[in-house]
């Protein structure tokens, strides 16, 4: 039986922040194939990161960027949806 890791709080926050927004998980890759082109990234790859499977601080950075996201706490892991 395989074991699904949940998602992180980061993970959480991106995606309410997406919903708050009405934007699909497809339209954030959109956007972030327009500001990393050289990157191949899918709804698999952002399961993957929302679940911290791996890190990717440009990905992050452009999420937050798209989505209007501030780091708040880097050392506790917890994310604050702000607008700017």
């Amino acid at each position: 039986m395989i074991k699904i890791k949940a998602f992180t709080e980061y993970g959480i926050s991106v995606k309410v922040r997406l919903m708050r927004l009405g934007y699909t998980q497809n339209r954030l890759i959109n956007e972030l194939h327009k500001k990393l082109p050289d990157r191949y990234i899918d709804s698999s790859y952002l399961n993957r990161l929302f679940r911290g499977e791996f890190k990717s601080p440009e990905v992050t950075d452009a999420i937050e960027e798209i989505i209007n996201m501030k780091q708040t706490s880097e050392r506790s892991g917890t994310v604050s949806a702000e607008r700017k």
